[in-house]
């Protein structure tokens, strides 16, 4: 489908928090997905798995780790689309779907006005983006338009910061050690914790068989120091971390926090998240 430029818009000043520079979409896609996306996005596709030769839409797609969870399921004859505000996400997203041989598409856009056809998607998925949307209901509205009648709904989202050990302490170590609003980014992924707000999102949108589940999985990284390292340099935290004096200090409360998480292949702590799937 073609690209409507027109309809391009961004998220505000309030969202710009959010975008990443430099290196740090390299950094997201070789250190965090594998870390902890690549199993969620196992999770989130196999909800609602599209059909050989289906349409895909993923939502808020970072470097595009969904849609290649979806490309050998969908197959050759299938189609991804994806759509995210930061182009430097984009930019490895279409390299790394290279080697997939599913044709896509890569769209740096608003996912509250979305530059797509009513009905164009067999399958929706959004991984951890609703919470970043300016306005919730009116994303979910959109993925609601642009989704074909029949279609299928998947979306996920971070339940609160207290059930993720990890990041709780690296909201600490932020808070501490850097400035309140880098503590507020750590802080911001995990803004929606009960099922009943996201089906409410779902439902209110127009979704139909609306349904959210609970899923916990283990965040792993080698060790506390390539944690804190992979996350501040992959996110927007890098800009203010990088003229950080104290990393050692910050570090070392980490590894007081978590070392109840600390065995002999590094770091691993659980995070909670919540799936909703739903119908058109």
């Amino acid at each position: 489908m073609p690209l409507d430029r027109e309809n391009f818009w961004g998220y505000g000043m309030a969202q710009q928090q959010w975008q990443v520079k430099g290196d740090a979409s390299e950094i997201y896609e070789s250190c965090l997905v594998p870390a902890y996306f690549a199993e969620w996005a196992e999770i989130l596709v196999s909800g609602t798995s599209p059909a050989p030769g289906a349409t895909v839409l993923d939502v808020a797609c970072g470097t595009g780790i969904v849609a290649r969870t979806a490309a050998p399921i969908v197959g050759e004859n299938g189609k991804l689309v994806g759509l995210d505000l930061n182009p430097g996400m984009l930019s490895v997203a279409r390299e790394e779907t290279q080697a997939t041989n599913v044709d896509s598409e890569w769209h740096e856009a608003s996912a509250v006005n979305m530059p797509f056809p009513h009905n164009a998607f067999d399958n929706v998925y959004c991984q951890c983006g609703i919470m970043f949307f300016p306005d919730r209901p009116a994303a979910m509205k959109e993925m609601h338009r642009v989704l074909a009648p029949g279609g299928h709904l998947s979306a996920s989202v971070w339940r609160s910061l207290k059930r993720t050990p990890g990041f709780a302490a690296l909201e600490s170590a932020m808070a501490k050690h850097v400035s309140d609003d880098a503590a507020a980014i750590v802080r911001s992924p995990f803004s929606i914790d009960t099922p009943k707000e996201l089906a409410a999102l779902a439902e209110n949108a127009g979704f139909n068989n609306v349904r959210v589940r609970l899923e916990s999985r283990m965040v792993r990284f080698p060790s506390v120091e390539a944690f804190f390292d992979s996350y501040t340099r992959g996110s927007p935290l890098a800009a203010h971390v990088a003229g950080l004096r104290d990393r050692e200090a910050a570090v070392a409360g980490m590894k007081e926090d978590l070392n109840a998480y600390l065995d002999h292949d590094g770091l691993a702590f659980p995070i909670e998240g919540l799936i909703v799937t739903a119908t058109k």
